[in-house]
């Protein structure tokens, strides 16, 4: 059983009589019908983002002779249905490869068709856990891996990780022994520890300026899913394994990313959902920038051979916001994305967060949840709408930004913030809104970079959170660290009256 974090009832009322007693010194309190004098000293915000090029964040590390300038550590978990994605995603590595300015370094997990869960044509081309420094490869090697045959990735194919367990490979093309005569084997890949050890190798033995950890699987935000529910065909959880039922939670990632032997320029999501206001702020203290989505993305994920081979051709010089900017940017105008008539052009969300500013973030949410909470009754109504679908029914009308519709509790932050804010006459809640908008966007807020797609993405600013319909709130919530640095908006959630 795993133990919940609790905040003290003591410590959270005191601290919302706190955020009370400064809203009504500022604005007079209560829920009156016309806005005070005080309001007028709002700073409208204005979902614009100022460049990025000046930040601390996005400082460009000086390179140091005699090792590369970016270590791409690519943690992908395909023990589940997105297994045929991965071998489109590493032959599309493999197009592009390594050099002297980048490694392209890579541990796998595939597991039989049989035990993937609402897959029966997911064909591994091995079973096991390996990993591969990914070079270089002619058309027709990106070809073959594409197909499923990895057998032409064996020049590549390092010493499998420590704590495999041998596995049964008959039946399998790909059968070549390790390199060094170890066992084909497999191991936990929904486990944090298994992700703290990828990382703590990676990063010892590929040395380089800047170092981003990149994690591919399912998605869902801060969400546990497979452990809560043991739901196997609805899990959509960070790092899913579908051969162990693990997965890797929210609140274990800072244990996995704090066993980086050097600092970790970047941490990017290629998964769902996982540009969550919870998620930042749980790893704000283990790099300088988070990338990811706010939506659920197409299941093909990233173009790598686009990005890296931007990355490449500046020959390493990027700094974390440049690469970050490149994901983004060839991300959201993929052909095969913004072309396609299935959907995928309504699901292109992407941005980049400062993880430096995420304490700020959650000091504005803290007050803004506390202005909410004073007016819990009387703004019922407002509160209310803004968890409605946005588009019905019509903008104007609706709430604000959903992600899914299996996670339409799930907001964007600030068109949720905005909402408040333009919607209320009640001059604590105009106010701390306006301060929340501004902590995510502004001068020195969060959110360095945000795009999204086309179609059906207009509210999307870079960040969500968790809004819960009444009655609907996890209590797994307390585990996160947001809600013991802004107590206010649990408390909040719980409290919604309709």
């Amino acid at each position: 059983m795993k133990l919940l974090h609790c905040t003290s009832p003591r410590s959270l009322f005191a601290g919302f009589l706190a955020v009370l007693a400064a809203s009504l010194a500022g604005c007079g309190g209560g829920g009156s019908a016309s806005a005070p004098a005080g309001c007028t000293s709002i700073v409208t915000p204005t979902p614009v983002i100022p460049a990025y090029q000046s930040r601390a964040a996005c400082a460009l590390t000086p390179h140091q002779s005699g090792r590369a300038k970016w270590t791409i550590l690519v943690y992908m978990q395909a023990a589940n249905n997105l297994q045929p994605y991965s071998l489109q995603n590493v032959a599309q590595m493999a197009q592009v490869g390594s050099d002297a300015d980048v490694n392209v370094v890579l541990q796998w997990k595939q597991i039989p068709a049989a035990i993937t869960n609402s897959c029966p044509n997911c064909d591994p081309s091995f079973y096991g856990v390996r990993r591969y420094y990914i070079r270089k490869h002619s058309a027709s090697d990106v070809t073959a891996i594409e197909a499923g045959n990895t057998t032409v990735l064996q020049s590549d194919r390092l010493p499998d990780p420590p704590g495999n367990t041998p596995v049964n490979t008959a039946g399998f093309t790909d059968t070549l022994p390790d390199p060094n005569g170890l066992p084909n084997g497999t191991q936990d890949m929904g486990s944090y520890k298994t992700l703290a050890n990828f990382v703590q190798w990676g990063t010892a033995n590929y040395p380089a300026d800047n170092y981003a950890v990149l994690i591919w699987d399912h998605g869902s935000g801060w969400q546990n899913v497979y452990r809560s529910v043991r739901a196997a065909s609805a899990a959509r959880a960070v790092a899913v394994d579908d051969e162990t039922t693990d997965e890797i939670e929210t609140w274990e990632l800072p244990a996995a990313l704090s066993a980086a032997v050097h600092p970790l320029s970047m941490v990017i999501f290629d998964a769902s959902l996982e540009q969550m206001t919870e998620v930042a702020y749980e790893i704000r203290n283990n790099a300088k920038i988070m990338v990811g989505s706010e939506e659920s993305p197409p299941a093909p994920g990233y173009p790598y051979n686009l990005w890296l081979a931007d990355l490449e051709a500046d020959s390493g010089n990027d700094s974390p916001c440049d690469l970050g900017n490149h994901i983004i940017q060839e991300f959201v105008n993929y052909p095969a994305y913004v072309n396609d008539t299935t959907g995928y052009a309504a699901e292109l969300t992407q941005s980049m967060v400062d993880l430096s500013q995420m304490n700020n973030v959650a000091a504005a949410l803290n007050n803004f949840a506390g202005a909410l909470n004073q007016h819990v009754q009387d703004q019922a109504s407002l509160i209310y709408r803004l968890r409605q679908d946005p588009t019905f029914p019509n903008r104007a009308n609706g709430g604000a930004q959903h992600y899914t519709t299996a996670y339409r509790d799930f907001k964007d932050a600030w068109d949720y913030a905005d909402l408040v804010r333009t919607g209320t006459s009640v001059c604590s809640m105009q106010q701390t809104a306006a301060a929340l908008e501004n902590s995510l966007i502004g001068t020195n807020g969060a959110i360095l970079e945000s795009q999204h797609g086309p179609t059906g993405q207009d509210g999307s600013h870079g960040l969500s959170i968790y809004v819960p319909d009444p009655g609907s709130y996890l209590s797994t919530y307390s585990n996160l660290a947001l809600s013991r640095a802004a107590p206010l908006w649990p408390r909040f959630l719980i409290s919604q009256v309709r």
